[in-house]
């Protein structure tokens, strides 16, 4: 992954970047592709990024015939894009670093999860705000 492209919109294949056109996506359902798209980049398995995402497979299987997500769904993929891109920022573009430490406990964290925390808007803003720390060395 190239740290020019590290963005929710590149991570799931988006064509829109302005927050208006990302949120009218949501909103209409985000293609099958752009999870796809996130398994690609993230290198999570389909099964992991519909757990974290609260999918179960029997509704993935409809999903991919469908071609579409739900807007609950796109909304929750969405976060767990952006979670993903920030933290790949963080690892200056390595997404497998970025996936290995979301996937692991982190102490600043309590260590929890971070993948398991980006489940839900105040887990990812969590997540999101030890980025933010890391990223100017305060460290927790």
């Amino acid at each position: 992954m190239n740290p020019a492209v590290l963005s929710p919109s590149a991570v799931l294949g988006l064509k829109e970047t302005e927050p208006s056109a990302v949120h009218q996506s949501i909103l209409k359902g985000l293609p099958f592709s752009a999870l796809q798209r996130f398994e690609e980049q993230s290198r999570l398995s389909g099964a992991e990024i519909g757990r974290l995402i609260r999918v179960p497979a029997s509704t993935l299987a409809r999903r991919r015939k469908a071609h579409r997500l739900d807007p609950d769904e796109s909304d929750r993929l969405y976060r767990l894009a952006m979670v993903f891109a920030r933290a790949a920022e963080l690892f200056e573009g390595d997404a497998e670093a970025a996936r290995r430490w979301l996937t692991g406990p982190v102490r600043g964290l309590g260590y929890q999860v971070p993948l398991d925390l980006a489940g839900t808007e105040a887990g990812a803003k969590m997540v999101l705000d030890i980025i933010g720390r890391l990223e100017h060395g305060v460290f927790t």
